[in-house]
């Protein structure tokens, strides 16, 4: 028997989270990653995204990359 945490993975809740699964993905269908190049470029990405949302921080990371290109 597997254990999450202090649950164990019974094959009941194993079929409850497969079935929950199946309907978040008809529902939403896979999330699509916006994966950076580099490794540094995820890492500033990430820290930019600490205190903003996706679309600031989108336009923080294009006003750096035209300041500092390389």
């Amino acid at each position: 028997m597997l254990q999450a945490g202090n649950v164990a993975a019974t094959p009941e809740l194993v079929e409850r989270a497969r079935v929950i699964y199946l309907r978040l993905l008809d529902t939403f269908g896979l999330p699509q990653w916006d994966a950076f190049d580099t490794p540094l470029e995820e890492l500033v990405s990430t820290i930019l995204s600490q205190n903003t949302n996706d679309r600031n921080r989108d336009v923080a990371y294009t006003s750096l990359r035209r300041r500092f290109a390389t």
